[in-house]
């Protein structure tokens, strides 16, 4: 569950020395209408805001991209940890300097963050939303600081949810042939591709079963051999890696899908 940077073409990992040395390339692009905030104000705002709630910001992801116009990243929230340890919090963060996107910081167990700026932090059916952003515009510094500082005032709210949610998955036992059901389900629904029920429906087997050749073992993991909704979610998981390496868009958007439909399910 823990958050992802995922590159595309054109984009490269950096430093945070690095992040923080990319300037406005060409100050005559700002008017009165545009005024890019510089990434080392945008991050130093995020550690301040985040500072005054108590959130300790570590181990930072960055990526670069369009020779340092666009910048973002991803971090952990240290001592936010929920179940046992099996979901994280991280925190993403961008920037541009070429009109191509706001800036923007985001919270939630699972951030996607990425060069193609598909920017998508935690919402859900409880009301809480885990993303602040502002337009490039004269005012961006103050009212981006306010929406900060009333996006992080949340994360608690949000950390006792996603307690509530994921503990109630862990709990929830639901078979084999339940968990077949709901992945056939979830296909109708639009929550995974047709083609990918069997794909799902191995991997939920696999991990209870346990592997029968060598390229199953390294797939293994026998902490997901009971049958709980908690973890029919980490087989779905499991098999959208591959998509979320191809088409990082599609992958954010069945990853809210996937979410909305187990809280469908075992929320109500």
């Amino acid at each position: 569950m823990n958050g992802l940077l995922l590159d595309t073409a054109g984009s490269f990992r950096a430093t945070e020395e690095q992040v923080l040395a990319e300037v406005i390339p060409n100050p005559r692009i700002q008017s009165s209408t545009y005024q890019p905030i510089q990434n080392a104000e945008l991050l130093n705002m995020l550690d301040k805001v985040a500072n005054s709630h108590g959130l300790e910001l570590s181990n930072p992801t960055f990526g670069i991209d369009r020779k340092g116009q666009r910048m973002f990243g991803v971090y952990e929230v240290e001592g936010k940890n929920h179940l046992d340890d099996k979901v994280k919090l991280m925190m993403g963060v961008r920037n541009s300097f070429d009109m191509s996107c706001s800036a923007g910081v985001c919270f939630g167990s699972k951030v996607f963050v990425c060069s193609n700026l598909c920017f998508s932090g935690y919402a859900n059916e409880s009301g809480i939303s885990g993303m602040a952003s502002h337009r490039h515009t004269l005012n961006i510094y103050s009212t981006l600081y306010d929406r900060l500082h009333s996006s992080l005032s949340q994360v608690d709210k949000f950390r006792h949810y996603q307690e509530l949610f994921f503990g109630k998955l862990e709990k929830k036992h639901i078979g084999n042939n339940g968990g077949s059901s709901l992945i056939i389900d979830a296909a109708r629904n639009g929550v995974i591709n047709k083609t990918k029920i069997l794909d799902v429906a191995n991997e939920w087997q696999l991990q209870h079963r346990g592997p029968e050749n060598v390229a199953e073992e390294a797939r293994y993991h026998p902490e997901f051999a009971d049958r709980t909704a908690y973890n029919l979610f980490n087989a779905f998981t499991e098999c959208s890696k591959g998509i979320q390496a191809k088409n990082p868009v599609e992958a954010n958007s069945r990853s809210i899908k996937l979410t909305e439909y187990f809280h469908s399910q075992f929320m109500n």
